[in-house]
């Protein structure tokens, strides 16, 4: 999977040194050049941040 410099730098950033982290990162689990699947998938955000035990948003490391 070919990603950002500034997605590795969040994936770095949020990586825990002791155990596994489960991550959904919107920016890599949606096709984003697929505009029917970007809508269906924009559909489903509501529940998944509202199922979410934690939400992190990067706006990069300064």
């Amino acid at each position: 999977l070919a990603i950002t410099l500034n997605r590795a730098a969040t994936l770095r950033h949020l990586r825990l040194s002791d155990c596994a982290r489960v991550l959904w990162v919107d920016a890599m689990c949606i096709h984003q050049n697929d505009s029917l699947e970007r809508g269906q998938q924009m559909q489903t955000m509501g529940h998944i941040y509202a199922r979410a035990q934690h939400v992190h948003c990067w706006f990069g490391p300064d």
